[in-house]
């Protein structure tokens, strides 16, 4: 039987309508959500990729109180490209509240309002650019953001395994687990609404080495010819850097 996921999984995709789109309640682990709000019934342990994507403790290694940059990209030859950065901001709450988590999300049209998270373990960073995402592909292919929260919650679920990888940091290599994922691979609904984005992959790249302990996360659809140099639509989140 699967154990109910913690409430900052189903925070993070499987969420109500309100607070901006974004009920992201992150918590600690021993408040456990005791409802599946998806309405499905409980099936298996919650897998090794939703644990190191959404569970484990990646803000462990920083101070009460700081502000983690990471620059923003977004290319390829659908719709308009540019460059910006989002900045995590980490302040102390007190004994009451805890570590408190909000984000300046891009700039401009493209700003990303969202609300403040409370004494999280996971980094809401993951959270924000999935939301984005989602919103993204409702604007985009007119589906509802509850279908692409429901199918990245799902293939997410079926990764038993992440994958030890080696990235560059700060002009040296460090160790860093990726997981990636295709939602909306063979799905008929994305076959029959939106073929170009049904190939689309999201990778997550995490180490404990890296302050907040998220290195990169990417969303890419590959052009239909192949050619890795000019993909249809990329869009990564990459730290940049740690400020007090």
């Amino acid at each position: 039987m699967r154990k109910h996921l913690p409430a900052l999984l189903l925070a993070a995709l499987l969420i109500s309508p309100g607070f901006g789109g974004v009920y992201a309640q992150a918590v600690k682990p021993s408040q456990t959500a005791t409802i599946e709000p998806s309405g499905e019934a409980p099936s298996k342990p919650i897998s090794a990729a939703e644990q190191r994507v959404f569970l484990d403790n990646h803000l462990a290694n920083l101070a009460k109180t700081a502000n983690v940059e990471y620059s923003f990209k977004r290319s390829g030859t659908l719709g308009d490209n540019f460059e910006d950065k989002v900045v995590l901001h980490v302040r102390d709450g007190g004994k009451e509240k805890g570590r408190l988590v909000s984000a300046d999300f891009l700039s401009g049209k493209s700003t990303l309002k969202l609300p403040e998270i409370p004494n999280p373990q996971g980094n809401p960073v993951v959270l924000y650019f999935l939301e984005r995402d989602v919103r993204e592909m409702e604007r985009i292919t007119k589906g509802k953001q509850l279908f692409f929260r429901k199918r990245i919650r799902l293939a997410l679920a079926d990764i038993d395994q992440v994958k030890p990888i080696t990235v560059r940091f700060e002009g040296r290599d460090i160790k860093a687990d990726e997981v990636r994922v295709q939602p909306y691979l063979n799905d008929p609904v994305m076959q029959a609404r939106a073929e170009k984005y049904e190939k689309k992959a999201y990778i997550f790249t995490l180490s404990g080495q890296v302050p907040g302990g998220v290195y990169q996360i990417q969303t890419t659809v590959a052009s239909p010819d192949g050619k890795a140099d000019t993909p249809l639509v990329d869009e990564t989140m990459t730290f940049a850097t740690l400020r007090k």
